[in-house]
């Protein structure tokens, strides 16, 4: 998950605790954020080029929010996404204590 995952409405947690309904499949989920190793710092550029694209990926299914196991993915797509961007483990946790 860490490319992430774009959730549609109704996505979050339900009476079963499964914090993953409303995932959607994503077109190219093998493509990289931009964030990866140093990119987002010495190759800031090309980070922000392949930022655009994975976003642009993402916000295809028109998602209430984009989640992520890695932080630095979570990090720099925050900074351009036009929704939320969470770890996973939010999710988890917010479908816990609902």
């Amino acid at each position: 998950m860490s490319s992430g995952v774009a959730f549609r409405a109704g996505g979050g947690g339900t009476d079963d605790g499964s914090a993953l309904e409303g995932a959607a499949e994503v077109r190219d989920p093998h493509l990289c954020c931009g964030s990866a190793g140093t990119y987002s710092i010495l190759q800031r550029e090309l980070a922000v080029r392949l930022r655009s694209v994975k976003l642009a990926t993402l916000e295809e299914a028109a998602p209430q929010l984009i989640a992520t196991a890695n932080i630095g993915c979570l990090q720099h797509l925050a900074a351009a996404a036009a929704v939320p961007v969470k770890h996973w483990i939010e999710l988890i946790d917010e479908a816990s204590t609902t």
